[in-house]
């Protein structure tokens, strides 16, 4: 195991590169609560939609379930891939959040700065350097399948 000097810029290199990267690729649009216009097709459509029908649905038991999405039976927040860990918290303080309100952006983004915060820390299992670290959390965070899994 590599022996490394653990400095506030090993903590605070990762979230930056990440949070730089989400910036460059998807810009700060994607942020913006009210902004719904980049979920247009494919599965981030699908996940949106999930998230608007089970926002305006009444709550129910099991939780997550979503009567009104589906034929007859309904679904459930967990089929529609709509990040159930967001969606419950954000459905219950739905009545103080604006009308469209999406928060995909968070979630990408949050990819982003856990992908570099990840890969930094892996890098550094095999080198002591801050700088080879960094890079390797760039190239990770500029990864193909990450970009695709966008929904760009």
């Amino acid at each position: 195991m590599i022996k490394r000097e653990v400095n506030l810029y090993s903590y605070l290199l990762p979230p930056l590169i990440g949070a730089a990267a989400f910036f460059l690729i998807a810009g700060p649009h994607f942020l913006n609560p009210r902004n719904i216009a980049w979920l247009v097709g494919g599965d981030s459509l699908q996940h949106y939609l999930g998230w608007a029908f089970f926002r305006n649905a009444p709550l129910e038991w099991p939780l997550g379930l979503s009567p009104k999405y589906g034929m007859e039976l309904g679904g459930s927040i967990v089929y529609t891939d709509s990040i159930p860990l967001l969606a419950i918290p954000f459905k219950s303080i739905s009545f103080l959040l604006p009308e469209p309100f999406q928060y995909f952006g968070l979630w990408v983004m949050g990819c982003f700065v856990l992908q570099a915060w990840f890969a930094y820390r892996l890098v550094g299992l095999v080198s002591a350097n801050s700088l080879v670290c960094a890079l390797g959390a760039f190239f990770f965070v500029f990864s193909p399948p990450l970009i695709f899994r966008m929904g760009l």
